[in-house]
């Protein structure tokens, strides 16, 4: 049985929302003040570390995950897009 409070620490941890962004260093001060939302988590990684951010990405299942034009246009952003793509589980669910 969990501590007291932990259930409750758990359920802030997988329901907060998140944005992840994946962008060049010398763009991501510009892209990180365009795309911080507030009341939303901002994880933000170089774009030589895709494999990382999908870990996050598949772990966290952000609201938003953003690409920056060049890497998404890149053969590695279009895998790790197919990748995402791929992945039942990080489909959004259905709307009534």
């Amino acid at each position: 049985m969990a501590a007291a409070g932990r259930q409750d620490l758990l359920a802030v941890i997988v329901s907060h929302p998140c944005t992840v962004l994946i962008a060049a260093p010398a763009l991501m001060p510009a892209l990180t003040e365009r795309t911080a939302a507030e009341g939303s988590e901002l994880l933000v990684f170089p774009d030589s570390d895709a494999l990382r951010a999908l870990d996050v990405i598949t772990k966290r299942r952000p609201a938003i995950v953003a690409l920056d034009r060049a890497f998404a246009a890149s053969p590695r952003g279009a895998a790790l897009i197919n990748r995402i793509k791929a992945d039942p589980s990080l489909r959004a669910p259905p709307t009534s």
